[in-house]
């Protein structure tokens, strides 16, 4: 025959059983619904340490690219109708292969290859898609 005591701790010993089973779930879930980073995204830079990403957003045409940032100077590879991912970098941008900082960095991921602008002029950047 249990005593009172004894159903108490076991009571509590199912209830910390079944919310150490429920954190589980909830990291399981969260681990299962998270979407990757865009591997786009990661060739640009969001991989290195700091560098952090301000906007991405695509261009149907990677011609496209002066409607969003109008005081860029030429990049002939952009004067083309391919689709493209234009990505914005916030602060301080570390250029993985060498380690200089750059600031006002943009991205354009086109063709397979990312694009790296640093130092560009964004006086009358539009980051809206």
């Amino acid at each position: 025959m249990m005593t009172k005591k004894r159903l108490g701790g076991m009571a509590v010993a199912f209830a910390l059983f079944a919310i150490g089973v429920a954190v589980l779930a909830t990291i399981s879930a969260s681990r299962v619904g998270a979407q990757p980073v865009d591997a786009r995204v990661a060739e640009c830079g969001m991989g290195t340490p700091g560098n952090q990403v301000l906007a991405t957003f695509d261009l149907d045409h990677a011609s496209n690219f002066w409607q969003h940032f109008p005081a860029a100077l030429g990049a002939p590879e952009l004067q083309n109708e391919d689709p493209a991912l234009v990505v914005v970098f916030n602060g301080d941008y570390t250029w993985f292969r060498t380690g200089q900082v750059f600031q006002n960095v943009v991205c354009v991921y086109l063709d397979g290859q990312a694009h790296i602008y640093p130092n560009l002029n964004l006086s009358g950047m539009n980051i809206t898609p």
